[in-house]
């Protein structure tokens, strides 16, 4: 009886043993790289700097122009087309809503739309995917009961270079990418 515990109770340990070794070994859930910037601490604009219609200029090399029209937020691209193929712009656009009222996105309507773009709106997030070759793509939405709004903004998968993201009608550079947009609310 004691060598069938003793026996037993050799197992229990060395099974929790190799457990502990095995979890503590084991990634924890992916995390931001070092020194990438999380949504709650991107770079901040007030929405007076993203109001008023942004002139675009679809012969400059590419970039994002975003402004805010009083209703709805605007989002374009533009690329000249100077590459061997069109250039994908994909990126993220999450509405934080109050305390108490979570924001949505709604109203989303393309804009120059081809069969390759699409934005697709679940919750508080509006995904975009664009293939921008030599003109302008860009969709219209609505950030209801927002807070802030943040964009995160791709071109063929790697993260856009502020200096290429115009800001309302004085298309002033984005302050980071990703950056978040603060309505007042």
């Amino acid at each position: 009886m004691y060598r069938r515990f003793a026996t037993v109770t050799g197992l229990l340990t060395l099974a929790l043993l190799l457990s502990t070794t095995l979890f503590a070994a084991a990634p924890t859930a992916a995390a931001a790289p070092k020194g990438a910037k999380t949504k709650t601490d991107a770079p901040k604009v007030a929405i007076s700097a993203v109001t008023g219609e942004a002139a675009l200029n679809a012969d400059k090399d590419f970039g994002y122009y975003i402004w805010y029209d009083g209703t709805h937020f605007q989002l374009r691209t533009t690329d000249r087309g100077n590459g061997p193929s069109p250039s994908e712009y994909t990126g993220t656009i999450t509405v934080h809503g109050t305390h108490h009222t979570p924001g949505t996105v709604t109203d989303v309507h393309l804009l120059k739309a081809e069969a390759d773009d699409s934005a697709v709106a679940s919750g508080d997030k509006l995904d975009v995917r664009f293939k921008t070759y030599n003109g302008i793509d860009g969709v219209s939405f609505t950030a209801n009961d927002a807070k802030s709004v943040t964009f995160s903004l791709y071109r063929d998968g790697h993260l856009v270079s502020a200096d290429h993201i115009y800001l309302g009608a004085g298309q002033t550079v984005a302050p980071g990418n990703p950056f978040r947009v603060y309505v007042g609310k």
